[in-house]
């Protein structure tokens, strides 16, 4: 279901409970300003955990392909896929 199809179903609904006098229209307004940030909050939250994932799989990487050199620098090549999705990553906003 689009978002706006659900937006327009919750807005039917809100409207039919201020007709009927069960809510008032500023907690209709605020019962739709709680569901976008609770889809807000958890599209933030899947995000989060994206991030966490492509931290620790470009952690991993790095410790498995760190090499020291002959004068003690530590060198470090990440995976071409490690590479990629930290891009993608980033990429998104």
């Amino acid at each position: 279901m689009s978002e706006l199809t659900e937006w327009l179903k919750r807005a039917e609904k809100y409207f039919l409970e201020v007709a009927n006098g069960d809510i008032t229209a500023k907690e209709a307004l605020l019962a739709e300003s709680c569901h976008r940030a609770k889809n807000h909050i958890e599209s933030q939250d899947k995000r989060i955990a994206e991030l966490e994932a492509v931290i620790q799989d470009t952690i991993d990487d790095l410790l498995i392909r760190g090499e020291i050199e002959e004068d003690g620098r530590r060198v470090v090549n990440l995976s071409a896929s490690t590479w990629i999705k930290l891009n993608e990553s980033l990429d998104k906003k």
